[in-house]
């Protein structure tokens, strides 16, 4: 029984490493690395970067004449939305279906075809002392649930004035908000303006909080696999117990 635990532990880990590098044949496809939409009216131009976050946010000259005051803020997110289409238009236009199913097949088949016995992927390293691992991993998953309960709230940004503001989540803007009496006496440089000075603080915010969930998120898989190790060399010493026996 002891045997079947190891071997189905190395089977979990192979199949993670597999999984994880059909991911990252799928992500060598990058993006493009920039995309630009503009809304209905052509008031709005927004470009996006590879990430899907808006890169650029501009009103048109005439923007006045295309869109009322109070809509201005609901013009970028279409504009912003048309620039995610044409991004995904493009991305798929350049991805291989074909050599997509072929390497899923690759993957299926040599899983299929190991025979009984047969080298699989090492089995996560040495492990760690089980009571210090228990408590680090209970902290970091009371941490994690912690969090989860918490609905996170977009990245937001503003300009100087507080006139503009936009929010970000890591799937793309979230919204944006253009006081309709400041906008309207103001020149296009200075709309643009505000516009990039808030887009900057909003990225800016964003990124510290990826980072952040990144970490926590690498600490965990880390944990996971220690405690993966730990179970597989503690089973194996009961059955070298019990093989002495």
């Amino acid at each position: 029984m002891n045997d079947e635990i190891i071997d189905k532990l190395r089977r979990l880990h192979q199949h993670t490493t597999e999984l994880t590098a059909l991911l990252a044949a799928v992500q060598s496809k990058s993006p493009p690395q920039q995309a630009v939409g503009t809304d209905a009216r052509g008031s709005v131009q927004v470009a996006i970067g590879a990430d899907g976050l808006p890169t650029v946010i501009e009103v048109a000259g005439d923007w006045q004449r295309r869109v009322e005051p109070q809509d201005l803020g609901r013009s970028v997110r279409a504009a912003y939305e048309d620039a995610v289409a044409a991004g995904q238009r493009a991305w798929a236009a350049g991805f291989d279906d074909d050599a997509w199913a072929a390497e899923v097949n690759r993957v299926r088949s040599r899983d299929r075809d190991r025979p009984d016995g047969a080298e699989l992927v090492p089995v996560l390293g040495p492990g760690r002392e089980p009571l210090a691992l228990n408590e680090e991993l209970l902290k970091a998953l009371h941490a994690a649930r912690t969090s989860s309960n918490t609905s996170p709230q977009p990245a937001a940004g503003s300009n100087w004035g507080r006139t503009v503001s936009i929010s970000l989540t890591p799937q793309g803007l979230d919204g944006c908000e253009i006081e309709a009496r400041w906008v309207v006496g103001q020149p296009v440089r200075a709309v643009n303006g505000g516009l990039a000075e808030a887009l900057r603080e909003a990225r800016a915010v964003l990124q510290d909080r990826v980072a952040h969930q990144q970490a926590e998120a690498e600490n965990l898989a880390t944990l996971a696999q220690d405690a993966l190790a730990t179970l597989a060399r503690l089973t194996s010493k009961e059955v070298q117990s019990e093989v002495r026996r």
